[in-house]
């Protein structure tokens, strides 16, 4: 079957957030070094680096059902102020500030806001995020695009998260989906979204805008380097 013919049965459209739709990094460096600032820590480019390192392994734990999203947020924390030697700082007191000020944050990935926009007009679009339903939500309302989603669907109020297949049963349900043709998954990481959806059964297409070399046994359907790309699958 021709690849043409194939793109244009896509009917729905399933993004991830943070790293498809939304520059996580900038606003994630942004409410850490605040979040320093308001303890009367010094922030440093070294902190951050330290704090997305443990932030990013927290949520692998996740992926794998080894911790839930509020052990990630207070664990977090707790390794980070260890590992700066602050250890008297309490983690969830921290954790509420951080969140605070990243639910205030919505940077838009280059291209983010055309294409969802362009894709709203003919196909059913959500988003599908592990991140926190009160931070995710409060991102969306300000970055001026909720009103091209039917919904968005985040792994703390669905009870699982990707890559679980529950995860995306329960999106499934709610979008009222009865199979997974003409379903699209787009998403940065291979290990959550691509493999996901691909567990599911759904078509996948990676984004991947640095190029990566793609060392895993997960393969995705398509992969782009650019959101603007989308026009030629869906």
């Amino acid at each position: 079957m021709p690849f043409w013919y194939k793109a244009m049965n896509y009917n729905t459209i399933l993004f991830d957030a943070d790293g498809t739709l939304l520059d996580f990094d900038s606003g994630e460096r942004a409410a850490l070094l605040g979040t320093m600032r308001q303890f009367g820590l010094s922030p440093s480019d070294g902190s951050y680096a330290l704090y997305h390192s443990i932030n990013l392994e927290k949520w692998k734990l996740l992926e794998c059902g080894k911790l839930t999203t509020g052990e990630v947020q207070i664990s977090r924390f707790a390794d980070f102020l260890a590992c700066i030697g602050r250890s008297e700082l309490s983690p969830e007191r921290f954790n509420a500030e951080f969140k605070q000020r990243l639910s205030g944050s919505a940077i838009l990935i280059d291209g983010a806001e055309e294409i969802v926009r362009t894709l709203s007009a003919t196909h059913r679009l959500a988003v599908i995020t592990n991140g926190l339903e009160k931070t995710q939500l409060g991102r969306f309302r300000i970055s001026g695009i909720t009103d091209c989603f039917e919904g968005i669907f985040t792994s703390e109020a669905v009870g699982f998260a990707k890559p679980a297949p529950e995860y995306f049963a329960a999106v499934f349900h709610e979008l009222g989906l009865s199979g997974t043709d003409g379903v699209l998954v787009v998403g940065d990481s291979l290990s959550s979204d691509i493999a996901g959806g691909a567990g599911y059964g759904i078509d996948t297409c990676w984004y991947n805008p640095a190029k990566n070399v793609n060392h895993t046994q997960i393969r995705p359907t398509h992969e782009i380097a650019e959101l603007s790309e989308l026009k030629n699958i869906v």
